[in-house]
């Protein structure tokens, strides 16, 4: 009996620090569990602020994640503040309550880190996008993207630039190359550059989303009045593959390339009888494979993204 007492008490010592090595399992996830939407619940037609309550993270298992300490308003406004998802929602990113810091959740581990040198800036409209597990954010600041934006490593806090004005920026899955449309350029260019020096690797002329090694993006044709994804040889602006046609009655909203090679699709594909829209995420390199169907309010909501911003 003398020894199960000690045995017993070398276990309830033991046990603070097998939690503490756990991490915060309230918050985690499992690996594939990521973001379907955010959204922020306001009873009534009106968003009064006292009426709303935190940030959710609805999730492909059903299950909804509060984001407690996620500001949810802009200061002194009813518009709602700056909240990101990656492509593939394995990370959001927010800004703090108490102390106005640019934060960075993982969902499926629960952690959070704190971006260095980013807080809110007060008085300055401001939105931010995530790159593939949340490594970089894109912060616009004002009303028009391309006049004011730079890129952050959200590890780092390393504050890069684009020289000239950037649009439909996109990340390589591993975070090594970023490419971006350079809306200066009165013929039109993109440039894709080394996210670990900052130089530039190649240019060519269609945007997309970008593939691993930073030569390939994909990109939805709408000419000829059915869309195709097409695959396209940044530097020397040929085909890469095979046209992918694009379901019937489905609406491209983003296209997202992951670490093994895989494209996924998302598409809105209509609205439920109460007005809800459907979204539905396809595997298109895999025979248009549906992965995932859901669908989420229109108002107050952070909808999925793929992998270019806009």
């Amino acid at each position: 009996m003398t020894m199960l007492v000690r045995r017993m008490a070398v276990l309830v010592a033991a046990l603070p620090l097998l939690i503490s090595a756990l991490g915060p399992v309230a918050d985690a996830t499992s690996r594939t569990d990521h973001v379907r939407h955010a959204q922020v619940a306001c009873p009534g037609k009106r968003a009064f602020k006292e009426r709303c309550a935190a940030w959710r993270l609805w999730l492909r298992s059903g299950r909804v994640i509060p984001l407690k300490d996620a500001r949810v308003f802009q200061p002194n406004s009813t518009v709602l503040a700056p909240l990101a998802l990656s492509p593939h929602g394995s990370t959001v990113a927010y800004f703090r309550t108490r102390d106005d810091a640019l934060v960075v959740r993982d969902v499926t581990t629960g952690k959070v880190r704190t971006v260095p040198g980013v807080t809110w800036q007060s008085g300055d409209r401001m939105q931010v996008r995530l790159s593939p597990g949340g490594r970089f954010a894109v912060i616009y600041y004002g009303d028009v993207y391309t006049e004011r934006s730079r890129v952050v490593d959200t590890v780092t806090g390393q504050a890069r630039t684009f020289p000239f004005s950037p649009l439909h920026i996109s990340f390589s899955p591993d975070n090594d190359y970023v490419i971006a449309y350079n809306a200066d350029n009165p013929v039109g260019s993109v440039v894709v550059y080394s996210t670990s020096t900052w130089t530039e690797v190649r240019r060519g002329t269609q945007p997309g989303a970008l593939s691993m090694g930073g030569t390939t993006v994909a990109y939805v044709d709408q000419n000829g009045g059915t869309p195709y994804i097409r695959l396209r040889d940044v530097a020397a602006g040929a085909s890469a593959g095979a046209a992918i046609k694009v379901p019937s009655g489905e609406f491209d909203r983003g296209l997202a390339w992951d670490q093994a090679g895989h494209l996924d699709l998302l598409t809105v594909i209509g609205k439920t009888p109460s007005g809800d829209i459907i979204y539905r995420w396809r595997r298109a390199n895999d025979g248009m494979r549906i992965l995932d169907t859901f669908a989420i309010d229109s108002i107050r909501s952070i909808p999925p993204v793929g992998s270019v911003m806009k």
